[in-house]
């Protein structure tokens, strides 16, 4: 499981002995593994849940000899990654809303500057029908 942190994007990966003495590859990484409670959520993250502590998730496997091995990675970077992918889709969203009414809009001057011409073409004797409308709107 330790071979599987991703470093770069801030992971960091330990274990825990059967005593529960906390280990880890860098003895720097120690210390913010301290900091989250790492030792007291990982019996319970190794049970099949990860466990969220501040901006922090914890996951955790035990192997057969009773040892504990785990990942502790952020998720800030990943929510605030998410909220701006949500907002850019909200604004590419509204945008094609509103195009598509300013669309319409231009469609609906059109149609209705045919319809005043062929009016005056043919006189108010035979006014457009919806299939003829629809027929100049494909065109």
């Amino acid at each position: 499981m330790l071979a599987f942190a991703q470093r770069e994007r801030g992971e960091i990966p330990f274990g825990i002995d059967k005593r529960g003495k906390l280990y880890t590859p860098k003895p720097a990484d120690l210390e913010p593994l301290k900091a989250l409670d790492v030792e007291r959520l990982t019996p319970r993250a190794a049970g099949g849940s990860p466990r969220r502590t501040g901006e922090w998730i914890v996951v955790a496997k035990r192997d057969a000899g009773g040892s504990i091995f785990g990942i502790a990675r952020p998720i800030g970077d990943s929510l605030r990654e998410i909220r701006r992918a949500s907002v850019r889709n909200l604004g590419l969203g509204l945008g094609v809303i509103v195009l598509a009414d300013v669309q319409s809009r231009e469609i609906d001057a059109v149609l209705a500057h045919v319809e005043e011409h062929v009016r005056a073409f043919r006189g108010d004797v035979e006014p457009l029908d919806d299939a003829t409308m629809m027929a100049l709107r494909v065109i």
